[in-house]
This record gives structure tokens, C-alpha cells and sequence, in this order.
């Protein structure tokens, strides 16, 4: 393991005295090291991880190693020009790193079991972190990030399953909020991110809502959960492909209602000035509409093709498909997952 000193200093003497008191250029350096040699080894014992009688030695082993580099997280001042990774950063991956520890042992937990609120506790932590480090300058947005987001929220949707006051309901709201909030920031960055952010939403009504009028629906993103957390996210794309056609079958009926309008506004356009009670502007009050002048057959006839257009939009943003290609799976299930 390199010393954890300034890359410039040569003297030997120095070298040799050196104490980590402060941190140095190589501290980011030397942290990322020991990270990614206590993953490494817990990916070596994920078999182990998943077998009860050997389970819990092993967990607690990993947890406190994880805990004793989280203690040596360095805290920078402001005023300190040294080039490292922010503190918040380092803090988000021994959450993902707790995560992948804990994984393993909530798939079959009951309510009561520790393990369950400290992984609800880790991925809520995680959600918030995820957010305020992807919002950041020194941040690239990538595929692998938003399997990392979805993994962390999801994780905490199973926790809740289990057991809804496993945490309060404040710290849960607060991270679903913000993984939320992290995979729409996604969805305006890459088109194919917009399916993981709408089946994410879709996960969370079903598990949140108090008296699910679906049970079929539910079971289906449980056990959908449950296939990711194992490492398998082939069935989040038949969950979303099940959605979608919900969602085609909810919209037909609007489409119809609006070709409708469409006929009854071809009929009526020329009675506007007769009528002018019937007029969108009046139809549709927004505050506003006493301060606007009658609008014109051409300014309603725009309105409503905008109308139009919106509905025609939605339905054709439904037909896209998720794409777990595009997540890059098979380097990011191997930085946190199986």
C-alpha cells in the first residue's frame, strides 16, 4: 500500500517519520484502494453471504472492516487546495459497499430480523447521498449511475415491504423522494433512462399504498425486487412492458374522447362569436382569463392541436421499451451487486 504523504516530497527521512495526520494528495488514492480491495473480497464471499449457517460471521466481519474506512473518511476545510474525492462521495460508496453486504441476507428476512433495519437504514442513506452526488459539478453522468440509483431504491422499497416502520416514515419519504428526483434528473439527460424513472414510480405505489387494490400487481414488483436484488433485472423489463400496455389501455379511451371534441369543434367553430361562453379560454379557467381578449378561430384552433399533439405524444413515448443494455449491467452489477 502506497504511504499516505504528499507525491512531492523525496526526502527519505520524511518518508520513513511520515504519520497520517492530515490528508495528502495520495489520500483519495490510498482510500479507493482499500475500497476496492474489501469489494473484491466480498464479491469472493457473496456464495458464503447467501448461506445462513455462514452468513452472519461474515456480515459482521465485512461491516466492521467497512466502518473502520469509513472512520478514516478525511474531513478537508474549504481552504485547502488538495486534490481528493469529496467526503460525501466517499460516504455514498461505503453505503453502496454496506449494501452489497447486506443484500443477501434480507431476501428471506422477517420483520423482526436487525439485518433488515440496518439495510433499510444503509439505502435510505444511499438515496440521499446518490442525489447530492449526481448533482454535483465534478460528477459524470453515466448508464452505470442510474442502475446504482435504481438498486439503492428499490433495495429500500423491499425493506419497506417487509416491514413499513423498519425506519420513520420521515427518513423514507425523504430517500424515495430523492431517488426519485435522481432518476427524472436522468430522464431529461438520456432518453432511455425515462422507463427505469416511470417503473421506479410504479414500484413505489404499489408498496406505499396502504390497501394495494391489485394484489396480482404487487406480488409482481415484489417478486421483480427480489430477481434484482439476486442479480437477475430481466424481469423489471416484462414488469415495465406490462405497464406500458396499462397505461395504452388507460389512454385509448382519452384519445377516442378527444377525436370526439375534435368532430364537435369542426361543427361549432363557426359559432364561436354566437357562443362565446363555449370558447377554451372560458371552458378552462386559469386566473387569467379576464385580462385576455377574445381569442380567434385561428389561436383555438392552435390551442387545440396542442391538445392534440400533447395526447399524441404521450401515446407514442408509451410504446418505448426498456432497454437493460443500456444500464451496462455487466459492469455495474459487478462494482455493487452479484
Amino acid at each position: 500500500m502506497p504511504l499516505d504523504v504528499n507525491s512531492a516530497v523525496t526526502d527519505p527521512e520524511s518518508i520513513r517519520s511520515a504519520r497520517h495526520t492530515v490528508p495528502t494528495d495520495m489520500t483519495s488514492a490510498i482510500m479507493s484502494i482499500k475500497m476496492y480491495r474489501i469489494r473484491s473480497r466480498i464479491h469472493a464471499a457473496l456464495p458464503a453471504l447467501r448461506n445462513h449457517a455462514t452468513s452472519r460471521e461474515l456480515t459482521v466481519g465485512f461491516l466492521t472492516e467497512l466502518e473502520e474506512w469509513r472512520r478514516d473518511i478525511p474531513t478537508t476545510q474549504g481552504d485547502q487546495a488538495i486534490p481528493m474525492q469529496a467526503e460525501d462521495r466517499l460516504r455514498w460508496r461505503y453505503f453502496l459497499c454496506v449494501l452489497l453486504v447486506l443484500r443477501p441476507s434480507i431476501i428471506k428476512a422477517n420483520p423482526s430480523d436487525p439485518t433488515l433495519s440496518l439495510c433499510a437504514t444503509a439505502a435510505a442513506e444511499a438515496c440521499e447521498l446518490d442525489r447530492t452526488v449526481h448533482k454535483g459539478p465534478a460528477t459524470t453522468q453515466t448508464t452505470i449511475s442510474v442502475c446504482h440509483t435504481l438498486l439503492c431504491g428499490t433495495t429500500l422499497l423491499y425493506c419497506l415491504y417487509i416491514s413499513p416502520s423498519v425506519i420513520s416514515r420521515r427518513t423514507s419519504s425523504r430517500a424515495i423522494r430523492a431517488c426519485s428526483g435522481t432518476l427524472a434528473v436522468y430522464s431529461q439527460l438520456f432518453h432511455e433512462a425515462r422507463p427505469f424513472a416511470e417503473v421506479f414510480e410504479h414500484m413505489a405505489d404499489e408498496i406505499l399504498t396502504e390497501a394495494s387494490s391489485d394484489t396480482q400487481s404487487l406480488t409482481n414488483v415484489i417478486n421483480t425486487i427480489t430477481s434484482m436484488l439476486q442479480g437477475n433485472f430481466v424481469p423489471l423489463a416484462a414488469l415495465y412492458d406490462s405497464l406500458k400496455s396499462q397505461c395504452q389501455e388507460d389512454l385509448a379511451p382519452g384519445l377516442k374522447m378527444q377525436t370526439d371534441h375534435e368532430r364537435t369543434h369542426a361543427n361549432n367553430v363557426n359559432e364561436q362569436v354566437q357562443q362565446p361562453e363555449l370558447t377554451l379560454l372560458q371552458q378552462e379557467s386559469t386566473g387569467l382569463t379576464p385580462f385576455l381578449s377574445e381569442p380567434s378561430g385561428d389561436q383555438i384552433d392552435q390551442l387545440t392541436n396542442s391538445i392534440t399533439s400533447d395526447v399524441t405524444n404521450s401515446a407514442i413515448v408509451a410504446e418505448d421499451g426498456l432497454d437493460l443494455n443500456w444500464l451496462n449491467l455487466d459492469n455495474a452489477l459487478w462494482e455493487y451487486m452479484t
